[in-house]
């Protein structure tokens, strides 16, 4: 009987050789978890592709804190604003235009509350939503048991903006490493609740490229931290992939000393740095989960399968190692491109 493209995905995970090395797209495109999603994916499913969610099996309640919704404007178009009304004071973060524009800590006494509030939050196991998506799913879906960030990633993505962020660290307020501290004791906490429950394959959704940090704040900030939390989740047989959806070649080679399984949302110049060719030379035995590049699914269909072997041939080892997603765009031609490349992965294979 053939593998479903689930079966396929967890023996490319399990670092056997799959029937055909896996191509997935997130859920974020497909809206499979909100309901009515376009049909066609669902033939799309049925022809090998497969589908990869982030549900979360730990949940964070924060005691004492209000959120205060409003509507405002931001540059002139509409926003929405959220205070965040505490015992240790107030912040506030405004979107729009689907995107967080303003972030919550913007001084050093709101990296003090964001310290004081994460002390505070309580973690539990709710793998409800997680067992049912994997059911919903059975043949064609897989879903990673969703962490989070590393605690400096949590800080310059979700709560301080990049710009903002730089600024901080380059005045050197000692109230980030506070909540650096607290937020790596609470993610560890949370690590180990998520390695009590389902799911075998964990999502640590960084978002980190290499320009933010450069290799030696990344060798003395973010390794020591991947080696706790790989300890905890490897110790319940756990297997943990860091989304890197940027640059990374300057950090390759401490990357090579970590205890991740894998890098995901690896993707080539010109978004990213290195080759898959390079990438594999510096990671041999790491799982390379790539993001095709969305500017290939514009090519005529023959070179866009010339372009997916070649995917093949530079990152699996003996078809091994690999798999190919989409993770960062969705190309606005999916509905013919997605079957040029499943065609090509299955005549690769075969």
């Amino acid at each position: 009987m053939p593998m479903s493209p689930r079966e396929n995905l967890i023996a490319a995970l399990e670092g056997a050789r799959p029937a055909w090395t896996p191509f997935t797209v997130y859920n974020y495109f497909v809206k499979f978890d909100e309901g009515g999603h376009d049909p066609a994916w669902d033939a799309l499913f049925r022809s090998g592709l497969a589908l990869v969610m982030h549900p979360g099996t730990v949940h964070w309640e924060w005691p004492g804190v209000e959120h205060i919704w409003s509507d405002t404007t931001w540059q002139g178009r509409p926003a929405r604003r959220l205070i965040l009304r505490t015992r240790h004071g107030e912040m506030t973060e405004i979107y729009a235009d689907g995107w967080q524009q303003e972030f919550r800590l913007k001084t050093a006494a709101d990296y003090a509350c964001m310290a004081a509030l994460v002390r505070d939050a309580r973690l539990s196991l709710r793998p409800e939503h997680y067992l049912d998506l994997e059911r919903r799913t059975e043949a064609f879906g897989l879903p990673l048991a969703y962490l989070g960030r590393s605690p400096l990633q949590t800080m310059l993505v979700d709560w301080a903006g990049l710009e903002a962020f730089s600024y901080h660290v380059a005045d050197d307020w000692p109230q980030i490493e506070e909540l650096a501290s607290a937020l790596e004791e609470k993610t560890l906490e949370a690590a180990r609740l998520l390695a009590s429950g389902p799911g075998r394959y964990v999502s640590l959704l960084e978002n980190l490229t290499a320009e933010q940090w450069g290799p030696e704040r990344f060798r003395c900030l973010h390794l020591p931290f991947y080696e706790k939390l790989c300890a905890v989740l490897h110790a319940a047989g756990k297997k943990v992939y860091a989304h890197f959806d940027g640059k990374t070649a300057c950090l390759a080679p401490f990357m090579a000393q970590s205890s991740l399984d894998g890098i995901e949302s690896l993707t080539e110049p010109p978004e990213g740095d290195q080759t898959l060719a390079q990438a594999r030379a510096a990671w041999p035995d790491m799982f390379l989960w790539v993001n095709v590049n969305v500017s290939h699914y514009r090519l005529p269909a023959p070179r866009l399968a010339a372009h997916v072997r070649g995917l093949v041939r530079d990152g699996a080892l003996g078809g091994r190692l690999l798999a190919l997603e989409m993770s960062e765009d969705l190309p606005p031609n999916w509905h013919s491109a997605i079957p040029v490349v499943l065609e090509a992965l299955k005549e690769t294979n075969g």
